[in-house]
């Protein structure tokens, strides 16, 4: 699934000598927000520095139709297309993501800060044993207050400081299991609450084809978590995945 999103949406294909499906080990994605939402990815796998350059040199049309526009950054060859840039580093290893997010990667490896300071909890999270991919969402430092899903609010949300998902593809489908930490306990309450409502109202939406239908769900509270595991259709969550950048550009 995560090769066929980087199929349609990475900006380089088969001109530069790459294909997710074949070339794609492992990707780890972050995400902040400081002056709007800024992106960096290490992308793990083999990549044709030569084929890159040479395809950004002859102006070659990518997938997408545009060519690839270098720049310079900290010692770096920067490519970028359709609003997405990246690096190779190595032969095995890509940066990639937003101008602002790629900088902020660049300049911990000139700086030499390669150490990891995320919180232990989430460095747990992704170390999942068994799991294809894993998130983990840190708000401690400034707990949500308010959340909507483009016009549908969800205060159930309200009070949540942290978040953990993690999932695996099973020949029954996908299966995700995860929690929600909270500030309260009522808080946690109130989260089981919406979120069993938002699971009726998700399963009323897969009749249209546009979202999974959630499976074998069993949601509860410990204290200020909130607890949660379900399964999915493999090619209802692929059709999910495929389509959410055009959901997001719709808002």
């Amino acid at each position: 699934t995560v090769a066929n999103l980087l199929q349609q949406y990475f900006p380089i294909g088969d001109e530069a000598g790459f294909v997710p499906s074949r070339d794609v080990d492992s990707v780890v994605a972050a995400t902040y927000s400081l002056q709007g939402l800024d992106v960096a990815a290490v992308i793990k796998g083999r990549f044709d520095a030569k084929k890159i350059q040479d395809a950004a040199d002859k102006h070659t049309p990518m997938k997408s139709g545009g060519a690839l526009v270098p720049s310079t950054y900290s010692g770096h060859a920067i490519y970028t297309l359709a609003n997405i840039g990246f690096t190779v580093l190595t032969p095995s290893t890509v940066v990639a993501g937003t101008e602002a997010g790629m900088h902020r990667v660049l300049d911990r490896i000139h700086d030499g800060k390669h150490t990891r300071d995320i919180t232990p909890w989430m460095l747990d999270t992704l170390a999942t044993k068994g799991a294809a991919f894993a998130l983990a969402a840190d708000f401690a430092t400034q707990p949500i207050t308010s959340v909507a899903v483009g016009s549908l609010p969800l205060p159930w949300l309200k009070g949540m400081k942290a978040a953990r998902l993690v999932g695996d593809f099973k020949d029954s489908g996908t299966e995700m299991a995860g929690s929600l930490t909270y500030d309260t306990e009522d808080d946690a309450t109130a989260g089981a609450a919406g979120a069993n409502q938002l699971t009726t109202i998700a399963n009323v939406a897969s009749l249209t084809g546009l979202v999974p239908r959630l499976q074998n769900l069993d949601i509860h509270t410990e204290k200020t978590s909130l607890q949660y595991k379900f399964s999915v259709d493999d090619s209802a969550l692929r059709n999910l995945l495929q389509n959410i950048p055009a959901l997001i550009k719709s808002q």
